[in-house]
């Protein structure tokens, strides 16, 4: 493996070893079928079973509250192929697959199936090496932000919602939402936001995606007004 793609490997907490035989399991992970015969289909196989062990235990002990309907339908869209390819390009995946050379002038990197594909298999490779403690670790800072914009704590859903009702009713004008800044590695941002009115500051929120922390934001802001009335 390329040091870049070893570079990589690292700002997402995985890699490290010395042992060449653990960075040749990660290039197969990113080596696409087109590229040869030791590609990542086979680990597509096995990470997608460890992924949804992972995210199936994740929910059963984070949302006690759910009914198993609730449940697997959360879990189809977090381990579905665009919620995983939407991650991959978040990480830029694409930039470390491998393709044959007429896979890549189709834009192959781009594919969401290959996308999705690729990140199993990178999952996979994670648990082999790593172990499943790794793998758990991985898999939830790199979906969090997913799982928890699909399941919504109860009332987190109508913050944003009520807000520009409130907005609307009183001025005629909706919120503003600023983003202010971004930290953490790329498997682990936090965002900040502020939410304006008529150059007012009404609220701030911070989160594992833009859309929760206008959410969070969305929240202190209505109990700011509440506090007013």
């Amino acid at each position: 493996m390329k040091a870049e793609g070893k570079s990589w490997l690292g700002t997402l907490g995985i890699g490290g070893s010395p042992n060449l035989d653990y960075f040749d399991l990660f290039e197969k992970a990113l080596t696409h079928s087109s590229a040869g015969s030791e590609n990542y289909e086979r680990l597509e196989f096995l990470g997608d079973a460890v992924l949804k062990l992972v995210v199936s235990s994740w929910l059963f002990h984070d949302y006690p509250l759910l009914p198993e309907g609730k449940l697997t339908q959360i879990r189809a869209k977090v381990v579905s192929d665009r919620c995983l390819a939407e991650v991959a390009e978040r990480i830029e995946l694409g930039k470390h697959l491998i393709l044959g050379a007429a896979e890549r002038r189709s834009g192959g990197e781009k594919k969401v199936g290959t996308l999705a594909s690729a990140l199993e298999a990178l999952f996979a490779a994670v648990y082999l090496r790593d172990g499943m403690g790794m793998a758990t670790r991985l898999i939830k800072s790199l979906l969090k932000e997913e799982l928890e914009e699909t399941a919504l704590r109860p009332g987190e859903e109508n913050s944003k919602a009520l807000l520009q009702e409130w907005t609307q009713a009183r001025h005629s004008l909706l919120p503003e939402y600023r983003q202010i800044k971004e930290e953490g590695p790329i498997h682990a941002r936090v965002f900040f936001v502020e939410v304006w009115l008529l150059d007012q500051l009404l609220g701030k929120g911070e989160g594992a995606s833009k859309k929760a922390a206008e959410q969070a934001a969305a929240r202190e802001a209505l109990d700011f007004l509440e506090e007013k009335r």
